[in-house]
């Protein structure tokens, strides 16, 4: 594939797609594939309780977001699956480490978005290419 000078084979994401536009699961696997840090990259799937979605993203964007990337996380991606089907990748060079931070810190402790989700799961994930 030709590429124009100064064009990325693997583009980073619009500002519209980073607000939780609908994409297809090979453009997000294009986009997760642009990421080269040395950082170790989490994968966060919930599934929302019925009728959650507009409280969880207002907290997700207006707390979790913005805390995350004060304390040196990258969101590297936040999709809508479905109505109640979320994921977003999040990365720390040293996540643990971080996370411990995260959770402690005074402005996540105001909020629990636990309490949105009927299911939750996270694991850690290595890059292929």
């Amino acid at each position: 594939m030709r590429l124009k000078e100064g064009r990325r084979k693997c583009p980073l994401p619009s500002k519209k797609e980073r607000n939780f536009s609908r994409i297809s699961a090979v453009r997000m696997a294009l986009i997760i594939g642009a990421y080269n840090g040395p950082m170790k990259v989490q994968m966060r799937r919930y599934t929302l309780k019925e009728g959650a979605r507009g409280a969880f993203e207002k907290v997700f964007l207006e707390t979790i977001v913005p805390l995350r990337q004060a304390l040196g996380f990258e969101v590297l991606g936040a999709y809508w699956l479905s109505e109640r089907e979320f994921l977003w990748f999040v990365a720390h060079e040293d996540f643990e480490r971080a996370e411990q931070a995260y959770y402690q810190h005074p402005e996540r402790q105001k909020v629990n978005p636990r309490e949105f989700l009927e299911a939750m799961e996270t694991r850690f994930v290595e890059r292929l290419l």
